[in-house]
């Protein structure tokens, strides 16, 4: 018995040892393919088309929080999947999505160097300039013509996307409107509250020229 359990247990801890590296391969393989879509200047339209059909924890933890997997946790799709294999899924699942897109993923290799925490930072400096784009373009730009429920809820997950690529460790897990201020409420782990107008221009242009990356990446 003592020996079908040690059995038993390696068994487990190569399947988890192996679900950990498929998950930091997955990580930076969806980063350098992100990388391939912000250079062909597609990451902006491939973020929208997300943000239009995918729930909000999701879209979070693929494209600016992927280090932070207790995130997977918020998230109700999947739910007989151990959080390990719920992310892969979704990396995976990401990995395809963009290809179908632009018909590219990286494919050149992972030698198993580097850090999540270095993979993920290199991901939301392209994430968040394509962001700083969308902002301008679909926020400010468009102040004057006013927002129903939809279109409030897609420009506040714009913004909630934006700020967790700012402050990752504060990732944000819910996103709420008030329709008649045009206020975002959106809340952290801790349910602590951050709130943007998308009609105080002023706030939301200093808020893209004061936040990182401040150069858009080159490479």
């Amino acid at each position: 018995m003592k020996l079908f359990c040690l059995i038993v247990c390696f068994f487990f801890v190569d399947v988890l040892a192996n679900d950990n590296d498929d998950y930091k391969k997955n990580v930076f393989e969806t980063t350098q393919t992100i990388r391939a879509a912000y250079l062909q200047n597609h990451l902006e339209h491939i973020i929208e088309t997300m943000n239009n059909n995918t729930d909000f924890c999701i879209l979070n933890f693929l494209f600016a929080v992927p280090d932070k997997i207790l995130i997977v946790d918020k998230i109700t799709a999947r739910p007989g999947d151990p959080r390990i294999k719920k992310a892969n899924f979704f990396l995976q699942k990401m990995l395809q999505d963009i290809e179908d897109s632009i018909q590219y993923r990286y494919t050149e290799g992972y030698n198993g160097l580097g850090e999540l925490e270095q993979f993920a930072n290199r991901r939301r400096d392209y994430v968040a300039s394509s962001l700083k784009v969308l902002i301008q373009t679909r926020i400010i730009d468009t102040v004057q013509d006013g927002d129903d429920e939809a279109s409030l809820l897609l420009k506040c997950r714009l913004l909630a996307l934006f700020a967790s690529t700012q402050y990752p460790v504060r990732y944000l897990v819910e996103v709420e409107i008030d329709l008649p201020a045009r206020k975002c409420i959106l809340s952290d782990t801790h349910d602590n509250k951050r709130v943007y107008e998308t009609n105080d221009v002023q706030s939301l242009k200093a808020l893209i020229k004061h936040s990182n990356p401040r150069n858009p990446p080159r490479n």
